[in-house]
């Protein structure tokens, strides 16, 4: 195959103008933009294109598979793959016979072909399982001596929410991390973070950001934590909405998002 690669939907969507790949191979958790945004961008620029060149989505979240059965994708697979299943939809999307090897003949299994393809940022790492509630603070990271404080990250993007962590580690916070609702809960109750940050998403199958919001508000142990959104500049309008009174810091640009972060701690004294 000839294969034409993309650290990123904007660069990859570019590329699809540009180029215009007989297959797409893109991942649904990328920096900058989303699979979900960069399947709509190449449906806006032509519907020719969204048309004719079949689109392959990989993910790590079963959940998105019957959110993309919306649009007319050619198959999905949930992370990690079958290399092997991955080839039949490819050689299918591209009509090639399947009587063909899946390989090149004497390579080995681990040299999988490239295709032609807008391909993601590395596979988002799986996200850790939530330990008992009983064992949660022991869990947490210990205190430090001389630290500013407690932070908690709820986020489904590991581009963005590492970019955070390595932020607050830098600037003395102890971090934690999750990207589950169920173990924020416990975890604000039992860790007692003083600030957190919760990613804005747009389906709350993947992340309700909302009902982490209204949750941690309700309950006494918890609602005088700080608790701040971020979200993209896209759907800032929608999460202000949705969260109500809530503080929610939209931005374009992940160092853009840093810069608000800093401005926003200051304002709290940190």
């Amino acid at each position: 195959f000839d294969v034409c690669s993309a650290l990123d939907p904007l660069e990859g969507f570019e590329k699809v103008k540009n180029e215009l790949p007989d297959l797409v191979i893109l991942d649904v958790l990328m920096p900058r933009m989303t699979g979900y945004d960069l399947v709509q961008e190449i449906k806006k620029a032509s519907k020719d294109i969204a048309k004719t060149i079949p689109i392959i989505v990989i993910s790590g979240r079963k959940s998105m598979k019957d959110f993309f059965n919306r649009w007319d994708i050619h198959s999905f697979h949930l992370k990690p793959f079958d290399s092997e299943q991955l080839m039949v939809s490819v050689r299918d999307a591209l009509k090639l016979p399947l009587s063909e090897a899946l390989f090149p003949e004497g390579a080995p299994a681990e040299a999988s072909p490239a295709v032609t393809a807008a391909e993601s940022a590395p596979p988002a790492k799986p996200a850790a399982a939530a330990p008992p509630a009983a064992k949660i603070s022991s869990d947490a990271p210990p205190p430090k001596p001389g630290s500013k404080g407690k932070v908690l990250i709820v986020g489904i993007e590991d581009f963005i929410v590492d970019k955070l962590k390595g932020f607050f580690d830098k600037a003395g916070f102890q971090t934690d991390t999750t990207t589950e609702e169920e173990y924020a809960i416990r975890q604000a109750a039992a860790w007692k973070p003083d600030f957190i940050f919760c990613q804005f998403w747009e389906d709350p199958l993947t992340l309700d950001t909302r009902s982490i919001y209204k949750r941690l508000k309700n309950d006494g142990a918890t609602k005088s934590i700080v608790f701040t959104a971020f979200c993209t500049a896209t759907v800032a309008v929608e999460a202000m909405k949705l969260l109500e009174h809530g503080q929610v810091l939209p931005y374009s640009k992940s160092d853009e998002l840093l810069k608000k972060i800093e401005a926003h701690l200051k304002s709290h004294g940190r």
